[in-house]
């Protein structure tokens, strides 16, 4: 079945949508209020992952992380690209073949890997014009966070202790893009070193190249047939072909669980469609042949076809297969990616932005139903002029691919309206075929007074995704709090017509208790001063930027259609075509409009170098990497007498030689050997037409003398060599070195001539720091690799190798390390690292015994468990769901610390006590709002009682007693009370009545609007099932129904308010299969008929049989309600038909006066609703057995509300060739919503169960007057 309702999201915060009531020691509030809006516009959902990882509290994990925004709809928008889909691309690519790829660097120490994705992207692009191009990857971090604007844009969703440390926050593609788009980035390395410990906060608001252009895609694109059934692979892996050969590396992310990853190989495939991408990489190549045998360990952890990503990663070029690895075209974990386009950081003087951060998508219309949605919307920033400027240029997001766009620019407007100026320009328009973020030209410039109003308005139209709008929202974490910036004069505006505007903040919405609040379209404007002659006219562009160029390069100019220009200050020549550059030069070029020129625009071009963009040595198992920043270090090298020769691997984009012989980039050299005592200057080159050669020189020396690693004794040619110590002492071959590593030794030819004099090999050490210890995991904080190997023998004779792993402790046994010999170095010592003995056992543990539980007294220092259970109890007092007067043996043990391990174990043998536990639930209108419990382990009498300060922190008050008396007796050796629970009647402090929340009732299937309402809260605070009744002939969609007390909606209870956690929701409901029931007479004559709405499943009916008749046939009907095909409802029975016959007359009685007729009987009025207010609530029935909860004597004050959990979109239900007959919900005999909300229940009174309504992310504004 095709998925309906997209834009519809249920962010539903767990502490409060979870269930209807709400216990005592939680807060019954969140955290923000509602805003009310009425007219136009929705927005997108919520990214799932976005949702989850802030509920889930690991925003301050390093690495990549989720954005609001959710791309996985651009799958379906770019499977219409069939053009690209059919575009042909080579089996395998490298942009390493092409000198395309800057050199592999280490992130390490921080969770920096979005940076070095995102600006490795850049460097791509640029690299092959400036060789050695390196982007300060600690620049983009800092400024993406370390601001005014950004802390507060974070504020609902990091907290202030994680911007202590800005680069262990992580990230994401459209965070490096918001920045760099405010001209905040990218700067060159060497401005701020990545291993620079202070950051320049000078540097802020600096940048190198202006960001214009970032194109956006996802890795796993499929069409199906409506159904969800992929009928076959469609473009994502072209498109991401596509930007790779085209524009080069792209940013990628995925799963980097060491469990995924193939050792051996160098690759990577995770098949838990369940993990989620943590890491960010760059594509730099693929190879459709790749095999995938190559991954995992097996059948079931092996992907199913051939076919992988070339994946350059940020953890140094001794990591994988020399920094890179594969990464499989189907691996599920894959995020989406993501293009940078730059240009001359002078190519806009002035920048107007409003929204910075593309976060969620809008639509201008309201729509319930994808075909209903108009796919086009206006949007609109209102900027004030700084200066005399010209407009030359405006950028924003486009949200689908193929968007077309139309450019309006205003003059003179007022703040209120966009379009109320004048028209400086119009009929800018075109298409971009990737979403992202873009910078399109005017067809002539603008020209702006200081201090005028001007508007820029575009119109954008998608041919597939319903939400053209890209806007930038804010993640409000306090109730009615906006962000500073968004009062900083700025105006943005969306229409659905282009005639009447709303303001884009009326786009906010409140469902689940909490707000997005949306602050500006990201779209803005690019500006230049005006010229001498104030008559605005366009400055050049160059699509050479500035720097070396070989020579003879074409330069072509654009922007103006009269263009001229000058070289190192000549002539004025008219621009017709493009300029060669036959030598280092100065281009200057204006334009002209009208007879007045524009701006000068210069661009210094120098004479290009051939040049490496690195290069690497291999001897023996050694390699040597050399990037440009080592190109100024002498490299010598010295082989040891065992490695024959040395190989060079040279990365470029020209011609390049080694030794004199021609080797392609990214290939390794013919090994280039010597003999003992040769030395040689190994020359690479690197030349190319127009460009001057550049050379390297790699000075190489194979040593008379070699040695036994393993034995550390000398080796050479006695009969051709003669070998002295520093003292003089001959040392024969074979004679031990180990007592002088690091000393001289002088080599004699057989002569007595003293040849050369070389130093023997180093002892490795081992840095004392890898003592460190983790104790709660008992293993080694470091991980080792396989240079290393480790003991519990200080001799090492059962050394185990290691190989990037960390080392298990044992307790009171020490563990010896060693780094192992290799063609540097002889092994090191053995490192002794002193492992503790576990603690003893902690003594006269206290245990507190209840009817089902078993309370630790430790102070958060112990952990325990039931004897012969796995998993120890750390995060609780208590030991909960046991059997009452039942004897347990209970171990306990210190928790580890940051110094000790965990202790032995003692055990405490405890036995449950006699008790029960009685439920009590504070009821409104039959309704639970809130519960908690009371535990008895006395026998008789017992009271609750309740203070009316328990229920004011909570905003109810009692409306009758707030005492309570329960006996306890035994029977057959257990405590039971005469009541099963306890309920107290309660009402709000406050008259609710002016607070109401809209409803919208959509059908699951067809989208359309069955019936609009508003239910107001006079006379409830929560609603669910049973007081939201559906629309007649109508029932809550049964895929999306768990309970019938799951609460809908409610009001919240903050700093003293009562508000409702929803302004709107949205509601599915499916049409009930009608059964016409006919009532007829013995001549099949109809007497009555009515409808009768069959529920789901199997039920027995009985047919109404009007008074005066008697059935002579069978009243009692059975009807079976299932799914068809597309799920929904259908009966097995449409129609039922029962004879009858009237009822015989009396005879008269001839002695009475004739009785006056009896009047007809009027037809069955129909039966009356249920009146909406009733004046003396419905005394609830008996409410579910609970489950059983944590113990506190007291109420806990109340904690913050969860942070709201995954907004999730409601889909069409899936087509079961045998649907599961869901059990027709029963009239409750317990009360209504005997629930506990949120995480942590302090009286679970009844299963968990799942929020039943689907909220809409849609709020509609007002329109705003001219």
């Amino acid at each position: 079945m095709k998925k309906l309702f997209k834009r519809i999201v249920a962010v539903i915060t767990a502490a409060t949508l979870a269930a209807g009531s709400v216990p005592l020691n939680m807060t019954a509030s969140a955290q923000l209020a509602p805003v009310e809006t009425a007219g136009h516009g929705m927005l997108s959902s919520v990214s799932e992952k976005y949702i989850g990882y802030i509920d889930s509290g690991e925003g301050d994990k390093a690495g990549v992380a989720p954005s609001m925004l959710d791309m996985s709809y651009l799958g379906e928008s770019y499977a219409q690209l069939t053009q690209t889909a059919n575009k042909k691309f080579p089996s395998s690519y490298d942009l390493r073949d092409y000198g395309r790829v800057s050199p592999v660097e280490n992130q390490s120490p921080y969770g920096t890997c979005w940076s070095f994705a995102s600006l490795g992207t850049i460097e791509s692009q640029l690299i092959t014009q400036f060789t050695d191009i390196s982007f300060s990857k600690k620049h983009l971090v800092w400024n993406s966070y370390e601001n005014e604007y950004m802390r507060e844009f974070f504020n609902g969703a990091r907290s202030k202790e994680d911007f202590d440390d800005p680069y262990n926050m992580g990230g994401f593609a459209g965070l490096a893009a918001a920045t760099m788009a405010e001209w905040n980035g990218p700067v060159y390395s060497y401005r701020l070193p990545y291993d620079k410990d202070d950051t320049d906060e000078h540097l802020t608001g600096e940048s190198d190249f202006h960001l214009t252009d970032v194109y956006f895609a996802t890795a796993n694109t499929y069409i199906t047939d409506g159904y969800d059934n992929i009928l076959e692979k469609e473009v994502s892996e072209n498109i991401i072909k596509e930007l790779v050969s085209e524009y080069g590396a792209s940013t990628i992310s995925f799963c980097s669980d060491d469990a995924y990853y193939n050792n051996e190989y160098y690759t990577s495939f995770c098949y838990d469609e369940n993990k989620v991408s943590d890491h960010a990489v760059s594509v730099v190549g693929w190879d459709d042949d790749f095999s995938r045998e190559k991954f995992g360990t097996s059948d079931d952890t092996r992907p199913e076809k051939d076919g992988a990503w070339l994946i350059k990663n940020s953890w140094g070029a001794d990591w994988g297969d020399d920094g890179y690895f594969w990464l499989s075209y189907e691996d599920p974990t894959i995020g989406s990616v993501a293009t940078y386009i730059v240009d001359s950081k002078d190519n806009y003087s002035n920048y107007y932005g409003v929204g910075k951060m593309w976060s969620l998508n809008a639509s201008a219309d309201t729509f319930y139903k994808d075909e209903d949605a108009k796919k086009y919307g206006y949007m609109s920033n209102i900027f004030t002029a700084k200066g005399d400027e010209q407009l030359e240029a405006v950028s924003f997001y486009t949200t689908d691919v193929n968007t077309q766009y139309e450019i309006t620019v205003y003059t003179g407007t007022d703040k209120e309206n966009p379009i109320s100026g004048n028209i400086a320009s119009r009929g800018v328009t075109g298409t971009e075929k990737y979403p992202g973020y873009h910078t399109v030209e005017l067809d002539k410039a603008v020209a702006l007074k200081s201090g005028e109003n001007f508007s820029i308005v575009v119109k954008l139209t998608n041919p597939q995704y319903e939400y053209p709008l890209p806007i930038e929202t804010y993640y409000n974490g306090f109730y009615n709090s906006s962000p500073k910036y968004s009062d900083d004069g700025r105006v943005s505006m969306y229409s659905e017509n282009g005639k009447d505007w709303n303001d884009v903040s009326e786009l906010s919405y409140v469902t689940g208790g909490y707000t997005l609040c949306v602050t500006g379209f990201c779209l803005s404007a690019l500006t230049n001063p005006l010229p001498v002659s104030r008559i605005a006219s366009e400055n050049v562009r160059f699509s050479i930027i500035e720097g070396p160029v070989a020579l003879g390069s074409k330069l072509e100019l654009s922007g103006a259609d009269e263009i001229w220009y000058s070289i190192d200050g000549g002539a004025a020549i008219r621009y017709t075509k493009p300029i060669i550059l036959e030598k280092a030069c100065t281009v200057s070029a204006w334009s002209k409009t009208d007879g007045s020129s524009g701006n000068i625009v210069s661009r210094t071009y120098t004479k290009a170098k051939s040049a490496l963009t690195e290069y690497a040595i291999r001897y023996g198992d050694k390699k040597i990497y050399v990037t440009p920043d080592d190109y100024a270090n002498e490299n010598v090298i010295a082989l040891p007498v065992g490695v024959s020769g040395i190989s060079i691997r040279p990365r470029g984009c020209d011609e390049i030689t080694v030794d004199g012989k021609r080797v392609m980039s990214d290939e390794w050299s013919e090994e280039i050997t010597l003999a003992p005592g040769e030395s040689r200057d190994i020359v690479i080159k690197s030349s190319a037409s127009g460009k001057d050669t550049s050379e390297y020189t790699v000075k190489v020396t194979k040593r008379y003398i070699g040695y036994d690693k393993d034995k550390e004794t000398i080796q050479y040619d006695e009969s051709r060599f003669t070998v002295k110590d520093k003292d003089g002492n001959i040392l024969a071959d074979g004679d031990p070195v180990a007592d002088f590593t690091k000393q001289e030794i002088s080599v004699y030819d057989m002569n007595g001539e003293l040849l050369a004099t070389e130093t023997t090999p180093k002892r490795y050490t081992i840095n004392p720091a890898v003592k460190t210890l983790v104790y709660s995991k008992e293993a080694t904080l470091y991980t080792f690799s396989k240079n290393f190997v480790y003991s519990y023998s200080s001799d090492m004779s059962d050394a185990v190798a290691l190989d990037e792993e960390t080392i298990p402790l044992t307790p009171g046994k020490n563990i010896y390390l060693q780094r192992i010999a290799d063609l540097n170095g002889f092994a090191s010592e053995a490192l002794c690292i002193e492992v503790p003995e576990r603690p003893a056992a902690p003594e006269n543990v206290k245990a507190k015994p209840g009817p089902d539980y078993i309370g630790i007294d430790g102070n958060g220092v112990y952990e325990y468990r039931i004897k012969g259970q796995d998993e120890w109890v750390s995060d609780s007092d208590y030991i909960m769901g046991l059997d009452g007067d039942t004897e347990y043996t209970v171990e306990v043990r210190k928790k580890a610390t940051d110094s000790e391990f965990a202790s032995d174990i003692a055990t405490v043998t405890v036995r449950t006590v006699k008790g029960v536990i009685v439920p009590v639930y504070f009821t409104y209108y039959a309704t639970v709002v809130l519960s908690d419990e009371k535990e008895f382990t006395t026998l008789g009498e017992n009271v609750i009682e309740y203070d009316e300060k328990d229920l004011a922190k909570f905003g109810y008050v009692f409306t009758q007693a707030n005492k309570a008396i329960v006996n306890i007796t035994e029977e057959n050796g257990k405590y039971v009370s005469d009541k099963s629970y306890v309920i107290f009647d309660v009402t709000p402090a406050v008259d609710n009545s002016d607070k109401t929340t809209r409803v919208v009732y959509c059908d699951a299937f067809t989208g359309d609007v069955v019936e609009e309402g508003i239910v107001s809260y006079a006379h409830h605070t929560i609603f669910n099932i049973d007081n939201l009744d559906c629309p007649e002939g109508y029932e809550h969609y049964q895929y999306e129904l768990k309970s019938r007390n799951d609460a809908i909606t409610k009001l919240l209870y903050i700093d003293g308010k009562w508000y409702p956690a929803d302004s709107k929701i949205v509601l599915l409901i499916e049409k009930l299969p009608v059964i016409k029931v006919k009532i007829v007479d013995e001549n099949r004559n109809t007497v009555y008929e009515y409808n009768e709405y069959a529920h789901y499943g199997e039920h027995e009916a009985e047919a109404d049989i009007p008074e005066g008749y008697t059935a002579v046939s069978d009243e009692n009907f059975a009807v079976s309600v299932t799914r068809d095909e597309n799920g929904r409802l259908i009966s097995d029975i449409s129609e039922f038909v029962v004879t009858v016959k009237k009822d015989s007359e009396k005879p008269e009685e001839p002695d009475k006066p004739e009785k006056p007729e009896e009047p007809a009987k009027p037809e069955e009025p129909d039966k009356p609703e249920e009146p909406a207010e009733s004046e003396q609530p419905a005394k609830p029935e008996e409410p579910a057995e609970p489950e059983q909860p944590a113990k506190p004597e007291n109420p806990a004050e109340p904690e913050q509300p969860a942070k709201p959990e995954n907004p999730a979109k409601p889909e069409q239900p899936a087509k079961p060739e045998n649907p599961a007959k869901p059990e027709q919900p029963v009239e409750p005999d317990k009360p209504t919503n005997p629930n506990t909300s949120g995480d942590i229940p302090f009286a679970a009174a009844a299963a968990p169960v799942v929020a039943v309504a689907v909220m809409i992310s849609t709020v509609t504004a007002r329109k705003r007057k001219k």
